[in-house]
């Protein structure tokens, strides 16, 4: 999805996307300035896993390299947040990345291998 459009903020700061773009990208979206100084598009996926000690589910050793592994395959092209909700027993897993696809790869990966360790209630 590449091209040049051209649109100005509203009153409250909002950009308005374009339907085709909304409908490829889902609900939702980050938005990041490149090196190129031209905005960039990243999908975003999060999922919430219930799960009953966040820290020890947050800590395990192949839950963290599951983790880095994301990290690396996504590189410079998106982001893994991983974190410990502060009012739920959930562990929040969030990808960002270059398309919708990858992003539910990667969450999918990471909350199975939480899933698979024994942490999901």
């Amino acid at each position: 999805m590449t091209g040049t459009y051209e649109h100005a903020l509203d009153t409250k700061s909002r950009l308005s996307m374009p339907s085709r773009l909304r409908e490829e990208l889902g609900d939702t979206f980050h938005l990041a300035m490149g090196a190129d100084e031209c905005l960039t598009i990243y999908p975003q996926i999060l999922k919430n896993v219930k799960v009953a000690d966040k820290a020890v589910a947050q800590a395990d050793p192949d839950v963290q390299a599951a983790v880095a592994e994301v990290a690396a395959k996504l590189g410079d092209s998106g982001r893994i947040l991983v974190r410990e909700s502060g009012t739920e027993p959930k562990i929040r897993v969030m990808v960002e990345a270059e398309s919708v696809a990858l992003c539910q790869e990667t969450v999918d990966y990471v909350v199975e291998t939480i899933k698979r360790k024994g942490y999901a209630v």
